[in-house]
């Protein structure tokens, strides 16, 4: 049917409205992260360069086999913080109000060179000197 006023005419009764705005699937499980204070777990957001977020990524699984999510990163590094007094926090926040995106870059790109090594120190380690020898000889 044509709207001679130009959709203007009679609107949908709300409680239509709401129908459609249900989800068609509901979660068979809660959603979000477990609960681990008094207080339900609320999503928050806040805004990093790339840099700090792919440090903050890199440290969620620098453990290697257990991985970590942001969050548990971020509480690590909150929980740390609690435990200072207020001045050594203030000095801490001015401080690193002035650490720029490159410098972040720079201290992750040197966490992935230490932990490269770490491993490769760890793979050697394992290997025994007749195992080393032949890796040795089939380079050669």
């Amino acid at each position: 049917m044509n709207n001679k006023f130009g959709g203007l005419g009679k609107k949908a009764e709300p409680e239509k409205q709401v129908e459609a705005l249900k989800p068609t699937v509901t979660a068979k499980r809660p959603q979000g992260a477990v609960r681990k204070g008094k207080n339900p777990i609320r999503s928050r957001t806040f805004s990093l360069e790339d840099e700090f977020i792919e440090f903050l990524d890199y440290l969620a699984v620098l453990s290697g086999e257990e991985k970590f999510t942001r969050t548990d990163v971020a509480r690590a590094a909150f929980a740390n913080l609690s435990g200072y007094g207020a001045d050594r926090i203030v000095n801490i926040l001015r401080k690193n109000s002035k650490v720029k995106s490159a410098e972040i870059e720079g201290r992750t790109s040197e966490l992935k060179r230490q932990v490269a090594a770490m491993e490769r120190a760890k793979i050697l380690e394992s290997v025994t000197p007749e195992e080393l020898e032949k890796l040795i000889d089939l380079k050669g």
